[in-house]
């Protein structure tokens, strides 16, 4: 290398450096918090406060925009009625999601039972946003009114977790692809198979999705479906995968497409 390149590339690396140093001291200034910002400023990023999840229980009425088919009663009769099925929240005669199942009048209540999603500041009506981000984690406002009708509003742990699953299914699941030829019976006893070689350990989760899903979309990315919070999968599995620790694999699990082995992943 002749002396004027070398100064060429020092001046080069110098420049590049500057640069690097320029957008570096940038990011420190725009992460450090403003003087003076306090409490307030601190609880606006503490962890888990900056996301909420949410579940509902929904009470229409004949004024509710969008109208609900089949809903005729009063905004006062649906004013009581919220709060008898809050009373009922309250004195535990069952479950959140089972009570939406039976009193919501969300169009999606049989799909999600109740449960509305994850979501950050700003992305609600403030109608919703501000009581939900009032609420502990496990607590409910029995009484908030939208232009919907009267909701029910419960503050959930927010729950993520990656899932992977190998999926066996047979002739006359749902889903089925065409060449699927094995009965329901067959469909299980592999599936069974599957599931004891994946408890020894001998052979790895992606190998095992790789040689037996029938879900072609990913056996060969170690059955990967995603980053999934509730109401997402079928009940069943979703059950499976939020009571697995990281890592672990269930037992077998079957939905109507068939029968699965799913896996929470530790990453």
């Amino acid at each position: 290398m002749t002396a004027r390149r070398f100064a060429l590339l020092v001046f080069a690396l110098a420049v590049v450096g500057a640069a690097v140093s320029g957008l570096l001291r940038q990011r420190d200034v725009a992460d450090t918090p403003e003087p003076g910002g306090g409490d307030e400023a601190a609880t606006a990023v503490a962890p888990g406060r900056e996301e909420a999840a949410a579940a509902h229980i929904l009470v229409a009425h004949a004024e509710s925009r969008p109208l609900q088919p089949g809903v005729s009663r009063s905004r006062a009769e649906a004013r009581e009625r919220a709060a008898r099925i809050a009373a009922l929240v309250q004195g535990k005669a069952g479950s959140f999601e089972e009570l939406a199942r039976q009193y919501s009048d969300d169009p999606n209540v049989e799909r999600n039972s109740g449960y509305l999603g994850i979501f950050k500041r700003d992305q609600l009506p403030l109608a919703l946003e501000v009581p939900l981000f009032d609420l502990e984690v496990g607590h409910f406002n029995p009484l908030v009114e939208t232009e919907r009708g009267y909701h029910l509003l419960m503050r959930l742990p927010v729950r993520r977790a990656v899932a992977r699953h190998i999926l066996i299914t047979w002739a006359g699941a749902r889903g089925a692809p065409a060449g699927v030829r094995r009965s329901r019976a067959q469909a299980e006893m592999i599936a069974a198979e599957v599931s004891a070689m994946s408890r020894t350990g001998e052979v790895d989760f992606c190998e095992l999705a790789a040689r037996f899903s029938d879900d072609a979309e990913n056996r060969f990315q170690c059955g990967l479906i995603g980053l999934v919070e509730p109401a997402r999968l079928p009940r069943t599995l979703e059950t499976e995968l939020f009571a697995l620790a990281p890592g672990e694999v269930s037992e077998v699990v079957e939905t109507e497409f068939g029968f699965h082995l799913i896996k929470r992943d530790g990453r």
